[in-house]
């Protein structure tokens, strides 16, 4: 399955050609950095465990935790006897992972010695390397041997860890599974969703699916979703997802197929760099595995191991568990992963076959929605807990079925916590019949202190040209999972002693430096994206001067990572338990569209562009302010003649029946919304404390850089002016402060706008548009005038050599002069679906 994904922001997709891997891997582990502001908790260990890798006990039945302990236990006495802990063999380093896996494979591995066996001479001397003074250590003496390679031989040291971790973790996950604590039973082999009923099914058979750990520091993976310039990540270990038959046709290792990421390293070290790089590995699971709500990672140094659990609003990660003074707890924490089942770890049942399909198989997927009500604002009780009343189905609400295409779009996946915002077309499954209509499934995970983006559609409902929701569903918290764990046993949050580090401007020097660059995300709908742009000249200031003061662009030279000197370590203060918490909605509707793009006219374009704006002006009147007009958000209709609709209503906010401020409790002051497009006086402040809120002639102003920009970008003139490609590089820049001095000289010399190719004949109109702009009349009557005196055949028409492909979702404008349209992937066509559905009108 092929999945071309559009990714909002990827600082992957503004790397200069000729970027070394390693300067690559920084761009990335500075970019999460910037995540890491109070996300990383660290937390008492046997709490860890007991909150997310035991499942609470069923009344009368023994405690699944009280079974690993015991047969932990009972390991560490018959470690010694085992041949499989001893180090492989020189040739064996340089066998590939697949290789591995086979080796490692229990259906073709010999069975192990039992504890009466007597033990040989070889065996002997494989207890030498688990064993000093009487007591149990796991590969002192291979620590010890590597310590002799000296000081400046660290990676050496790592890599003589591998295989025996390896051997040591494989032995385990058997002995689990010799005392029937394997966990084989809940990973049944995947089964077709969608059968054929007029043919006979086979029932499913075969082994269960095996997960086997495996050292994957040779080779790296790949991603399913076929991503472009993703650096080379490789975690140094991994428990994967076995299959017979992608060994048997060497297909390579995905980051679908990895369970749980395991780094290395041979000094015990815990400092911002080595967390960023375990974050990778998060981050490249999230990426490939989008039916997966939480991930798990291992840091596993000499002496110690560490355990990371990753989710959309932070990481826990435990204390050290020294495993040489406690070797049953890591002989337990081995084996209860190896046996974890795939909603332990992480993935949502809701799609069929969730974490049971290897990279190498083809396999539909349906997602089965259970629709809730939904609630004005997230409701909390005293103790600040979600009320899970809202989330009860109504009394005609019954599970809902929906055949998945390939994803259409994901957003923000350059950083582990956030909304990561996943769009895919399906079709519903009715009575096991694909309906012939198309749908989109969007799902992301929602700050819950927002009010729920359901309750806006629901408001919405009757306005001509907003998305409609056809349902919702509410799922899981983090709150609820974070809680698993007192606060008491939240030792403290990882952070630097002294400020995180900023992206400064160098006034010194022209832009030399693309690639520090491309640290600040293109279009970012996070308001924390944005805050660490400064202007130390003050170039964009007010200083007495009038709104608008005609101002060339400044030069803000290379931007440079200003590295704190500060110290990272754990902090237990007030200010430790602050962070944001998420939950995940989905939500389905009806309203299927293509970008603002194929307008074929200009006439077509403005005549769509009047019903956004009469949907802007239409929120408002119901207390609703969308905050994020872009080129993504405003589609056309996909029948003729072309219509305008608005959609994602995720950063809205409710306002005043003034229309011109929010409601109480939801004003801030942070940029909202997405660079290219954002209204000038909202990025002009570069003090946060100095910007105005978000009003509604902010969405109308936002509503003309969205139609500029689509007539620059997509004119198809391949020779543009040099006016046209100045626009561009100003609008399309990752620095605010750029952005807003290209928008100062655009709006102060409205004449100097020339639309090259099919949009020319709009140029009239974006003239008159940015006028009132300038001198702040972008308001409703005034804008809305202006599109009925150039509606109704008025403009001429541009004739189309070459019309376009029909493409069924936009994506966000993320780079210079790029198709924001490139890589879409088109929709499934049913494989049995019905003749008599119609599309529902938009």
């Amino acid at each position: 399955m092929n999945h071309s994904l559009p990714i909002y922001g990827s600082p992957y997709k503004t790397v200069p050609s000729g970027t070394t891997t390693n300067e690559l891997k920084d761009v990335v582990e500075e970019y999460i950095k910037q995540n890491f502001k109070d996300t990383i908790y660290e937390v008492d260990y046997d709490s860890f465990a007991e909150a997310y890798l035991y499942s609470p006990s069923k009344s009368g039945q023994p405690s699944v935790a009280e079974a690993f302990q015991k047969v932990a236990l009972i390991c560490v006495k018959e470690m010694q006897y085992s041949e499989s802990l001893l180090p492989q063999t020189q040739s064996s380093t340089s066998a590939n992972v697949r290789h591995q896996s086979q080796a490692f494979n229990p259906s073709s591995q010999a069975t192990h010695k039992s504890a009466s066996t007597p033990a040989t001479s070889h065996e002997a001397e494989t207890s030498s390397i688990c064993y000093r003074d009487g007591g149990f250590h796991p590969l002192k003496a291979i620590v010890d041997e590597a310590e002799k390679l000296g000081p400046n031989c660290t990676l050496l040291k790592e890599r003589r860890l591998y295989h025996p971790l390896v051997n040591l973790m494989t032995f385990i996950q058997d002995f689990y599974r010799k005392h029937g604590l394997s966990g084989d039973d809940r990973w049944p082999q995947p089964a077709d969703p969608l059968p054929d009923s007029d043919a006979d099914q086979p029932p499913v058979s075969g082994s269960p699916l095996n997960r086997v750990f495996a050292n994957c520091h040779n080779k790296p993976l790949h991603f399913d979703c076929d991503l472009n310039a993703e650096p080379d990540m490789r975690p140094d270990l991994a428990l994967l997802l076995d299959d017979d038959e992608a060994r048997k046709s060497r297909h390579g290792v995905a980051w679908k197929d990895v369970r749980a990421a395991i780094e290395v390293k041979f000094d015990t070290i815990f400092d911002e760099s080595t967390v960023a790089q375990v974050a990778r590995y998060a981050r490249g699971m999230r990426i490939d595995q989008p039916d997966r709500n939480f991930f798990f990672t291992l840091l596993i140094s000499k002496d110690q191991c560490r355990v990371f659990r990753w989710d959309s609003a932070g990481c826990y990660v435990t204390e050290p568990l020294k495993y040489h003074d406690e070797p049953a707890k890591f002989i337990e924490l081995i084996g209860r992963f190896a046996a974890l089942d795939p909603r332990a770890l992480g993935f949502d049942l809701g799609f069929s076959n969730a974490g049971r399909v290897h990279s190498s198989r083809a396999m539909e997927t349906t997602l089965t929605i259970a629709p809730n009500h939904v609630s004005d604002f997230q409701q909390r009780d005293e103790h600040g807990r979600l009320l899970r009343a809202q989330s009860v189905p109504g009394e005609n609400d019954q599970p809902r079925v929906f055949q998945l295409g390939d994803i259409l779009a994901r957003v923000a996946l350059d950083y582990n916590f956030g909304r990561s915002t996943t769009v895919w077309p399906c079709y519903e499954v009715v009575d096991g019949i694909i309906e012939e209509t198309p749908l989109i499934i969007k799902q992301n995970h929602q700050d819950d202190a927002r009010p729920h983006e359901g309750s806006f559609y629901v408001e919405a409902n009757e306005i001509e040209g907003v998305g409609r929701l056809m349902c919702s569903q509410t799922l899981d918290s983090t709150r609820e999972y974070h809680e698993r764990i007192p606060a008491n046993k939240v030792l403290g949050c990882w952070r630097k002693s002294k400020p995180a580090p900023k992206i400064t401007p160098t006034p010194t020097s022209p832009s030399d430096d693309p690639l520090m660059e491309s640290l600040l995300p293109r279009s970012r709908k996070s308001a924390k994206s944005w805050a660490a742009v400064e202007d130390p000249k003050g170039a964009m200031k007010k200083a007495g001067a009038p709104r608008l003061k005609k101002t060339a662009p400044t030069s803000t030279g290379s931007a440079q990572i200003s590295r704190s000197a500060g110290i990272w370590k754990l902090h237990d203060d007030e200010n430790c338990h602050t962070g944001v918490e998420r939950v995940l909605l989905r939500h389905v509707f009806n309203d299927f569209g293509a970008a603002l793009s194929f307008a074929t006219d200009a006439e077509e374009l403005i005549t769509a562009a009047h019903d956004h704006l009469n949907a802007i002006w239409g929120l408002s009147k119901v207390g609703i302010l969308h905050r994020d007009i872009s080129f993504g958000n405003l589609l056309l209709t996909m029948g003729k003649p072309r219509r305008g609709f608005l959609i994602d209503l995720g950063l809205a906010t409710r306002i005043t029946k003034n229309r011109q401020s929010v409601v109480d409790g939801d004003v801030h002051h942070h940029l909202t919304g997405t660079l290219p497009f954002i209204a000038y006086d909202l990025l002009e402040e570069s003090d946060e404390l100095d910007r105005p809120p978000h009003q509604l002639r902010h969405d109308i102003e936002s509503l003309f850089w969205v139609l500029l920009w689509t007539c620059l970008v997509h004119s198809k003139c391949r020779n543009n002016p040099a006016w046209v490609i100045r626009t561009l590089e100003g609008l399309n820049s990752s620095k605010a402060s750029e952005v807003s001095a290209r928008k100062s000289t655009i709006l102060s010399n409205p004449n100097k706008i020339v639309l090259p190719g099919r949009y020319s004949h709009a140029t009239p109109f974006l003239r008159k548009y940015a006028g009132l702009c300038n001198n702040g009349g972008a308001t409703y009557a005034a804008v809305n005038q202006l599109f009925l005196d150039f509606k109704g055949g008025k403009l001429p028409v541009w004739e189309d050599p070459t019309p376009p492909v029909q493409t069924p979702f936009p994506a966000s404008p993320n780079k210079r002069g790029s198709d924001p349209n490139d890589g879409i992937a088109s929709v499934k066509r049913p494989r049995n679906s019905t003749s008599t559905s119609s599309s529902r009108p938009h």
